[in-house]
């Protein structure tokens, strides 16, 4: 049973081979593939449009589109096109068909020949298949997601370091506090040593003299030692204090940069939603159009067939009214 070459019946006038294996067929048809795409025209229908050329042949032939999914099988006859005159060569031969089709049977899952008698070829996934808007905005979000859970985190390592930062600074802070207090002590001791040796001059003897300088010596080489020491901690702390501050600048920058990238964000997806909006309308004017022309080729088709039949009605009649008055 041939499929219906008009848009208004319905799908089921196609060749079903339901649960049948795929049309066997026993050689390759020279046809080279140019273009084979997807057009919908409503919720309901499709058109499977079909480009390229026939190596070899004078006329094209009309080859029928089996379609083969995963429960059965389906073949569909081209619609009717206007008579196109021979072309010079015997080479190459353009060729262009459309099939109306139930949108059911369009799936990525789905596998497409041109047969044409016995022989066939494969084609490829047609371009144009309606993609699923919901694994879309998914992978859309999932991105911006991706995008604000990095930033979260390069946020929380930020704050881990100030913290961090913090605690060193507090650390350094209560360690030159305790160098201070060594040093006071080291200070105090000193000036007693030199008190004690003051005194020991004038009370003791040389000797003891000689080893109240010694106690003095050490003494003072322990406050310079302690000095030094103190000295490169103040330093550490003020570059650790420094460190925090470009740090804590560095945070108020990236939280800046965050929420003008949520707000980028924001309005990238409203320019999606409207330019998609935009999209839809454009594509059902362009369908709208397209079914036209496919309704005006149809009509042509039935003129010419009209004009044709009477055509041959008028030479009948004039034959006969030529018998009619030769005596």
């Amino acid at each position: 049973m041939r499929v219906s070459r008009l848009w208004g019946r319905q799908a089921q006038e196609a060749h079903d081979e339901t649960q049948g294996p795929p049309h066997a067929a026993i050689s390759t048809l020279g046809f080279a593939v140019d273009q084979f795409d997807y057009v919908p025209v409503d919720a309901e229908h499709g058109l499977l449009r079909v480009a390229g050329a026939w190596e070899g042949a004078r006329w094209a032939p009309r080859p029928s589109l089996t379609i083969h999914m995963a429960d059965r099988t389906l073949r569909y006859e081209p619609l009717p096109a206007p008579p196109v005159a021979p072309e010079d060569t015997t080479v190459r031969r353009t060729w262009h068909g459309g099939y109306a089709v139930p949108a059911e049977a369009i799936s990525r899952d789905a596998r497409y020949t041109l047969e044409a008698g016995d022989r066939s070829i494969p084609l490829p996934e047609p371009s144009g298949l309606p993609r699923d808007p919901e694994e879309e905005s998914r992978a859309a979000l999932e991105a911006a997601s991706a995008e604000l859970e990095a930033e979260r985190a390069e946020r929380a390592q930020l704050q881990s370091d100030v913290t961090e930062l913090r605690a060193t600074h507090l650390a350094e802070a209560a360690e030159i506090a305790r160098l201070r207090e060594e040093l006071a002590e080291a200070l105090r001791e000193r000036d007693e040593a030199r008190a004690a040796r003051e005194a020991a001059e004038a009370a003791f003897a040389p000797h003891r003299l000689e080893t109240a300088e010694r106690e003095r010596d050490q003494t003072a080489a322990e406050a310079e030692r302690l000095q030094a020491q103190v000295a490169g901690m103040t330093a550490h702390l003020e570059e650790a204090t420094a460190e925090a501050e470009r740090l804590g600048e560095e945070r108020s920058r990236l939280q800046f940069e965050l929420s003008q990238a949520t707000a980028d964000l924001e309005a990238a997806a409203r320019d999606r939603s409207r330019l998609e909006e935009e999209l839809a309308v454009r594509e059902a004017a362009v369908l709208e159009l397209h079914k036209r022309g496919v309704d005006a080729q149809q009509r042509t088709v039935e003129l010419e067939e009209q004009l044709s039949e009477s055509r041959e009605a008028l030479r009948r009649t004039l034959r006969e009214n030529l018998w009619e008055v030769q005596p």
